[in-house]
């Protein structure tokens, strides 16, 4: 039976300051819950967007995970979490969408090789009398770290309209989905050691997603690798036994404006 219970204070609560949370690494996380108020009251989700300028979720000291809090809500939202509770920032580490209870249990965070496992938010200088706290669901019979989905950010720089050419995302991991968060973006086309695996406009990408019981936020343009919701539908970047040398994502710009991408990328620990 999984335990959904109170887990250990923040640090540092304070406006323009990192909040930090240690979380005991004798028992394996599938998720963690934290509920954030502002001047005693459970923020709404736009006083979490605005006051959450970013997560890190670290192992070892090193991250996992980098997020805001918008960036999560719009992840959270295409696997069907679309409601978010006022004061609540919630984070999956196993999947309750994937199709099999298998699925769903398969990437939960082990921490019987871990040493330190801490989470890090940034609270924005104009929040008001901010607190925090938080409850994990957790397994207490624990286990090694296998792959996880570890989450990156990058800037995606756009000089003109039509085709942006992007050749320097992450080779070393597979890929789940990448959220771009424009709506500037007509069509995408990935491509894998010349291979086109995904080529569509964004009316064809959202109608096929949707065909799959999946959402798209409207604030960003969504690939995903895995509409099927089966944590074996990663793309790999490994190809007839080799990494790959070329991944390349070209976007259709419809205007000159650059924009940011969140990867869901699956893995090894960092």
């Amino acid at each position: 039976m999984l335990s959904f219970i109170k887990t250990n204070s923040f640090n540092a609560v304070a406006p323009g300051q990192t909040a930090t949370l240690a979380l005991p690494t004798s028992q394996k996380y599938h998720g963690i819950q934290i509920t954030y108020k502002s001047s005693g009251v459970d923020a709404t989700a736009a006083q979490m967007k605005a006051d959450i300028t970013q997560v890190r979720l670290k192992v070892n000291g090193k991250v996992q995970r980098v997020f805001s809090a918008t960036q999560l809500f719009v992840a959270n939202y295409d696997n069907g979490h679309t409601v978010i509770y006022n004061g609540k920032i919630q984070i999956f580490f196993a999947e309750p969408q994937r199709r099999t209870a298998q699925g769903e249990d398969a990437l939960a965070w082990g921490t019987k090789d871990v040493d330190s496992f801490q989470v890090e938010v940034d609270i924005a200088g104009t929040a008001l009398a901010p607190s925090m706290s938080a409850e994990v669901l957790v397994d207490p019979v624990n286990t090694v770290m296998g792959p996880i989905i570890k989450w990156r950010t990058q800037n995606v720089p756009v000089t003109a309209t039509g085709i942006t050419t992007t050749t320097t995302f992450d080779k070393n991991n597979a890929y789940y989905r990448i959220h771009a968060f424009s709506t500037d973006i007509n069509a995408v086309a990935v491509i894998v050691d010349q291979e086109r695996v995904l080529e569509a406009t964004k009316g064809s990408l959202d109608a096929f997603y949707a065909a799959n019981g999946l959402l798209v936020d409207p604030s960003e343009t969504l690939i995903a690798f895995d509409p099927n919701q089966r944590v074996s539908s990663a793309l790999s970047m490994i190809k007839n036994g080799a990494p790959v040398s070329e991944f390349r994502v070209e976007w259709d710009m419809a205007v000159a404006a650059s924009f940011t991408v969140m990867h869901e990328i699956l893995g090894q620990r960092d």
